[in-house]
């Protein structure tokens, strides 16, 4: 069975601790007080991550499906606890990267609701950017402004975005659009990624300050990582996540944002599997270029309203096909 899905039989040693942790989760999931406490979804979690590996995505989707089902009983993810990592359910986001999309999109009304809600964000953060630079190239350079000035604090945010995003940042082989990806996770981290970091510049758009203080972050909590090993992309959205919280400390906003952040990542997963490698490569270049684009270049990183309408139906072709 395991040679017919593709993945290596496990050594005897990890299926006799497999049957073990099993026996104890089923109990802890039968227990009405223990079933939706922090220990048994973290197995869950767990054994979504590790069976992945060692089953294959059907049987891991599974331990997946009950846990979501856990969790929706709990209130979704902004009932957590603190005991999550920088307060995020990211890695619950990485589950869903784990089984390729997750099953899948369950019902129509679900497909037309994530599908409006990801074209729409896209088409937001393109128009943000748009403007973004606009001001960036207005903004004087020989005048001298007080630290109130409001273009103070845009400049600021000018600084953090070059170095950030300059020619020889760290941060550009790993989003490069040519970065290689073969296996699905490898293709929905990279896009995640992007998106990840575009979601999370645009949901500070308000607040320069809090832009340029999230561009440090993530470039300081980096820096020591790369002086240990290369950053590789499965950790790069857990290092988005914690400059995220880093510069804003959880509390009740705080939770509902991370919530929010980690649905719409979920959702994004469960499209770019129906969304074929052309389509997927185009997303991939605007998103890198309203990070690293060049002036000039700004109708490159835009999509129109045709391609709009070409990307929602081939979702839905694509979404249809599954169901047969």
């Amino acid at each position: 069975m395991t040679a017919m899905r593709g993945v290596s039989a496990p050594p005897e040693s990890l299926l006799r601790r497999k049957v073990i942790a099993y026996r104890i989760m089923n109990h802890r999931i039968s227990d009405p007080e223990l079933q939706y406490s922090e220990a048994t979804l973290h197995g869950l979690m767990a054994g979504v991550i590790m069976d992945a590996r060692a089953s294959g995505s059907n049987v891991a989707h599974l331990h997946l499906k009950g846990l979501m089902q856990l969790i929706h009983k709990r209130g979704g993810f902004k009932n957590l606890s603190n005991t999550l990592c920088w307060g995020s359910p990211m890695m619950y986001v990485w589950s869903h990267l784990v089984v390729d999309g997750a099953g899948g999109i369950a019902n129509v009304h679900d497909l037309k609701s994530y599908t409006q809600e990801f074209l729409q964000t896209l088409l937001d953060i393109q128009s943000w950017n748009k403007k973004l630079r606009e001001q960036l190239s207005k903004l004087g350079v020989n005048r001298e402004v007080s630290i109130e000035d409001p273009e103070y604090r845009l400049r600021s945010y000018h600084l953090s975005r070059t170095r950030c995003f300059s020619t020889f940042s760290i941060l550009r082989p790993l989003l490069d659009p040519d970065y290689p990806c073969s296996a699905f996770i490898e293709k929905a981290n990279h896009f995640s990624a992007l998106f990840n970091l575009n979601l999370t510049l645009w949901m500070f758009r308000e607040d320069c300050i809090m832009g340029a203080s999230f561009l440090n972050r993530l470039l300081k909590n980096i820096d020591p990582l790369t002086g240990i090993t290369s950053l590789r992309m499965n950790g790069l959205m857990l290092v988005i996540t914690r400059a995220r919280c880093d510069i804003d400390p959880i509390n009740v906003e705080g939770r509902e944002r991370e919530a929010r952040i980690s649905w719409m990542l979920i959702r994004v997963a469960k499209l770019v599997a129906l969304i074929n490698d052309q389509w997927r490569r185009k997303l991939v270049q605007m998103m890198f270029g309203w990070l690293f684009g060049k002036e000039g270049e700004q109708e490159m990183y835009e999509m129109s309203e045709d391609e709009i309408a070409e990307m929602n139906a081939q979702i839905t072709r694509n979404w249809r096909a599954t169901r047969r």
